[in-house]
């Protein structure tokens, strides 16, 4: 068996290189602020109100993807100088940067329903967190796909997919989208008419996206903090399981004791003393992502709830029903595609079939295609948006995300099977079944 070194396999200079590189990039990262938004400084907000068109001809060209300049406003705040290579902030009244991604960023993206605020605060992060980083990331970027062909692979991307076991994995995971997709449209589409009752039909285009600085969330990856205006029942009952836990004090450790006796229940062996003094800081990484989230399905039913104190009874309305399972969308579903885009884009990347120049045009295309968003403003080659997401900069796969999210219904529906539930599926708890723990072991 071949031993791979990952980026050890590099020469001194050029380990330390990449080392220093992805260590700038997550701390410039980390240290972004941006200016608080100031509406008396707000310039002119027409390009909101403007038709937007975009055009998509053949999906593997993404050159002859668009979004027509002359169908935005800039905000003058960000106007570009005359380096054709990059372009820097000019603004007359130069402001103290004091808001970081967390808490403060995301906490707007998810409360405020200020367009005009939401658009500034998606805009001005991407300015200081991606744009800066474009050349650092191209450069690691070369040095990485270095060290996975001393390591005997033709790129990043081969070394990223080797555990998969799969001799065309694009073609494997667009069948399993195209699987997804049709419900997917469906729950964008409501959303979009939700969001258009909301802000008017000004802010959206004629091509059927979503300006991805409405979506209560910085990359549009989860959009539950939309649930107060897109809620099906809006008037109805929600559960509030955070509230309940902190009534009854739940502490880590009863945490950590709730989740030990559910795999106790299971005919799991009891956890050594060893865990309970030395991980009780954190989620113990024990187990593979899928299967904890399948189990986590288990958790999340009104029986197990009921049975911890938690609900008052295991019988929910259908009203509570369809909330449920509408907030659960989008969460999950919405993240599917989305970790999808962040991972092709980068196989793309890795492997030279889309330039340096044309990575930002690449990313709104997959955004386009797969999650049927569009940026609010004009994007231009200068732009670098995908390093607005920590993990990009990081260099960490969501693959293993998107692959979990699908494994773990399936994973659930066998363990369901093995404790003899019939019915709802939504509705099995494995609490308490041995034939469901033997398959799981």
């Amino acid at each position: 068996m071949t031993t791979v070194l990952g980026s050890d396999a590099l020469p001194h200079e050029e380990r330390i290189e990449f080392e220093e590189l992805l260590q700038n990039m997550t701390a410039a990262y980390s240290e972004a602020k941006i200016c608080p938004y100031n509406p008396d400084k707000a310039n002119d907000q027409t390009f909101l109100k403007r038709p937007r068109r975009t055009f998509v001809r053949k999906i593997n060209d993404f050159r002859n993807y668009v979004f027509l300049e002359e169908n935005y406003q800039l905000q003058s705040q960000f106007t570009r100088n005359n380096d054709s290579s990059d372009y820097k902030d000019r603004t007359e009244d130069v402001c103290l940067p004091t808001l970081r991604l967390e808490p403060d960023l995301e906490h707007i993206m998810a409360k405020s329903r200020n367009p005009e605020e939401l658009l500034y605060v998606w805009r001005a992060w991407r300015e200081a967190s991606g744009r800066p980083l474009r050349r650092q990331y191209s450069r690691f970027i070369e040095i990485s796909n270095k060290a996975a062909r001393l390591n005997g692979f033709k790129s990043t991307t081969d070394f990223w997919q080797r555990d998969y076991e799969s001799d065309n994995l694009n073609v494997e995971l667009d069948r399993i989208w195209d699987e997804i997709k049709p419900f997917y449209e469906q729950l964008h589409a409501y959303v979009r008419r939700k969001l258009k009752e909301r802000y008017g039909d000004q802010y959206f285009g004629s091509d059927g996206t979503i300006p991805v600085h409405l979506l209560g969330n910085m990359w549009g990856k989860s959009w539950v903090n939309l649930l107060n205006i897109t809620i099906p029942f809006a008037n109805w009952s929600f559960l509030d399981l955070t509230l309940n836990m902190v009534r009854q004090n739940y502490t880590p450790t009863v945490i950590y004791k709730t989740a030990e006796d559910f795999y106790l229940s299971l005919g799991f062996n009891a956890l050594p003393k060893s865990f309970w003094l030395r991980s009780i800081d954190g989620a113990n990484p024990g187990f593979h992502e899928a299967v904890s989230d399948a189990i986590a399905l288990s958790v999340a039913t009104p029986s197990y709830m009921a049975k911890n104190g938690l609900l008052s009874t295991d019988v929910l309305t259908y009203k509570d029903n369809i909330n449920s399972l509408f907030t659960t969308a989008l969460n999950k579903i919405v993240y599917l595609p989305f970790a999808l885009v962040a991972d092709k884009w980068r196989w793309k990347v890795f492997d030279r079939e889309v330039q340096f120049r044309d990575m930002n045009t690449y990313w709104w295309q997959l955004k386009f295609i797969y999650q049927g968003l569009s940026p609010p403003v004009f994007r231009s080659t200068l732009e670098f948006d995908p390093g607005s997401k920590d993990r990009i900069l990081a260099h960490k796969p969501y693959l293993r995300y998107f692959i979990a999210y699908i494994l773990k219904f399936q994973i659930h529906e066998e363990l369901c099977f093995a404790a003899g539930h019939t019915g709802d599926l939504r509705k099995c708890n494995i609490y308490g079944s041995k034939a469901a723990g033997k398959k799981l072991q």
